[in-house]
Formats: C-alpha cells, structure tokens, sequence
C-alpha cells in the first residue's frame, strides 16, 4: 500500500466511528429488551474515548519516527512557511467546524445516552455517581441545557424520579465527507520533503516522471432538518429538540488532531514512488530515446494513479443529533413535527417510567424512521 493507494490497506475505524458503533449496539440491545449486553456497549464508548489518547500519542510518535528515518522532521514540516500555507487550506476548512467547548473524541450524544442509562435505572449510588460525572462533562459544551441541569440535579440526589418522561433523540442530516486535495509536481518538492531527497530528485538526469501527494479534505453536507416539534394532547405545550451532538464537529477535531499522521503517510508514500521511479529511468539511462520515454510515461502514470488520499468513511453518520426530554402523555403517544417542514410521525409508546425514542432524519424531504423506541426499567 505504501507504493500504492493507501485504500489498498485494511480499513482502520476512527474513535468517532467506534463511538457510534457502539452506542448504535447499545440501542439496538436496549431495543431487544437485552439491558445487560446495552450496558456492556455503553460503556464500551466511554472506553473507546479513553483509549483514543494513547493510540493517538503512540500513533503520532510512529509517524516521526518512521520520517526521522528518511530524513524528515514532522514537526519542521508541519510549521514551515511554504508548507504551512497549503496545510492552512485543509486544516482551517476543518477547524471552522468545532466550537472551542468542545472536548477531544467526545460525543455528547453517547454520553447523554450513558447518563440517561444510569440515571434512570440506578440501583445503587455509584450509578447516580456515574450519570453525575457525564452530564457535569456534557455541561461544559451545553451549559444552560435546561434538561441536562434537570437530570443533573436528579443525579446529585442520589434517588430515582418517579415520573414518567420520554427522552426524543433525533439524528439528522449527514455527516461531512472526504475529498481530496493534491499537491503535485512542479510544485516546490522542499515544502514536503528533506534536502537530501530534493537534490536527488531535482537532479536533471534523474528523471522523475511524476511527483506529488495527496491528503484528505473534510466537505461537510449543508442538507438537513434543522429540529423536531414534539407534541401529545397532555403536554402543556409543545417542545421543541435542541442540539445535542454535532458530528461535523467532532469529526473535525479529530481530523485535524490527525493531520499529522496522515501527512506522514503521503509523505512515505510519495518518497517510496519516487525512488521506484528513479531506479527505473535510471536504469535505462543507456537505453534509446524511445525506451526512455516510453518507461518514463508508463512508470510515471503508475505515480499518478496510485497516489491517493485515503477517503473512507462511514457514509451514513448523521450530521447533527436533536434531542428533548418530555413528560410521558397519559395515552402513550406522541407526534413528531419536522420544523419548517411536512413531514409528521405518530409515535406510539411502551409502557415504562422511563421511555428512549430514536428518530433518523436523512434529508429535509424523506419520512422520519424510527429507529429504536424501548423503555429503561430499574429492575432489568
């Protein structure tokens, strides 16, 4: 793959991936009536998120390892002038996407849906203390959430409310994606590559067809439904969803968090593709004419085609996840209104203290699905 197209490789998750995986395992349990197994998956994402730190350290120290072998400083390449501009262009597109509040890898989204578990089905008070914990997180990024001040007053008592209510969680939109951004012969090969390298490769006689690299660039998707209207004959007034997790924002974070290792990654590759390049044209330096440039074009396609960014990604992640918390109508039912929008659902509750409903939105025009609709009970 390092000669090749990185997408060559076995596809790797990143942390917000896992996250969602997770929590999507945990619905799906939930849903079935399985709580043991939810509670095992809704644990798994606050794991993931501290495992993320350490495989990114780890990460990080391999990539200027392996550049430090080839006689490139990461760090140095990073902050230089030439590069920096052109680095400015992929990182600042990204950065304009994540609020300053925002923590690393967290998903406010399944840090909610890990309170909400605890809270509600707490038996004992190291479960209180738990929700407590996550929803004090969840408050640095939503400070004046009146639900989330709600269920954190709850928490501090350490005793279970025994009214009924219904948390609406709606995910909306998709996700931003990954395109691709090229840097290519003649640009200035010093704004990515060491001295050494550069006098090779720029020698007359060298002949390198072909030289460039290719990274990721994030694009998100501006369609979506902007909220969720709740409504049921007992309510005492309609509610509308808020905001609760910004997936364009946290993938965001961790691109950029990541840039660095992935500029590494096109580094060796374009440092691979160029010394396969060379070794070839300067192997038929004794060869006619036509041999030459028949070589030169073929082996310089190959470079061509084969340097790619490494676009893969979960395609349908939503965008934004809406969320509200509600008391639950006395007839179990409730209807869901797209804001500025024709689209209605009528909803149907189980019968429980504590009701979760899990809504997806693709785009502004297609149906509302259900996704998960299930009760928390203390006792399961």
């Amino acid at each position: 793959a390092t000669i090749g197209s990185p997408e060559w490789k076995p596809y790797k998750t990143r942390v917000y991936e896992r996250v969602m995986l997770w929590l999507y395992q945990a619905l799906n349990y939930a849903d079935a009536g399985d709580f043991g197994r939810a509670r095992a998956k809704i644990f798994k994402t606050r794991q993931a998120v501290a495992d993320a730190k350490l495989i990114w350290r780890k990460e990080l120290e391999a990539a200027r390892e392996n550049m430090s072998r080839k006689g490139v400083n990461l760090d140095e390449t990073m902050a230089a002038p030439a590069a920096e501009d052109r680095h400015r262009t992929l990182l600042a597109e990204a950065r304009r996407l994540v609020p300053a509040n925002l923590p690393d890898y967290v998903n406010p989204a399944a840090l909610y849906m890990e309170a909400v578990y605890f809270l509600r089905t707490a038996a004992e008070p190291a479960d209180f203390d738990k929700a407590a914990f996550s929803l004090r997180q969840l408050l640095t990024v939503h400070p004046d959430n009146p639900w989330i001040l709600e269920d954190l007053a709850q928490a501090v008592k350490t005793s279970p409310d025994p009214t009924p209510v219904t948390y609406v969680f709606v995910e909306t939109g998709r996700a931003a994606h990954r395109t691709e951004f090229r840097l290519e012969y003649p640009l200035s090969p010093s704004e990515f590559l060491p001295p050494g390298v550069v006098t090779m490769l720029m020698d007359p006689t060298s002949s390198i067809p072909y030289l460039g690299i290719a990274l990721p660039r994030l694009r998100p998707a501006d369609s979506h439904l902007e909220a969720l209207r709740v409504e049921a004959e007992d309510l005492p007034a309609d509610v509308e969803t808020l905001p609760l997790a910004d997936l364009d924002a946290i993938i965001a974070k961790e691109f950029a968090k990541n840039f660095p290792v992935e500029l590494a990654k096109a580094i060796t590759g374009a440092l691979a593709k160029a010394g396969v390049q060379y070794a070839v044209t300067d192997s038929l330096r004794d060869e006619d004419d036509t041999t030459r440039t028949v070589a030169g074009i073929g082996v310089g396609l190959w470079a061509h085609a084969t340097t790619n960014a490494d676009l893969r990604h979960w395609y349908t992640l939503p965008k934004k996840v809406l969320f509200c918390k509600v008391p639950t109508p006395s007839k179990k039912r409730l209807t869901l209104r797209a804001v500025g929008r024709n689209l209605v659902r009528e909803v149907e509750l189980p019968e429980g203290r504590t009701n979760v409903l899990w809504v997806r939105s693709v785009t502004p025009a297609t149906p509302l699905r259900i996704v998960a609709n299930f009760s928390l009970e203390p006792d399961l």
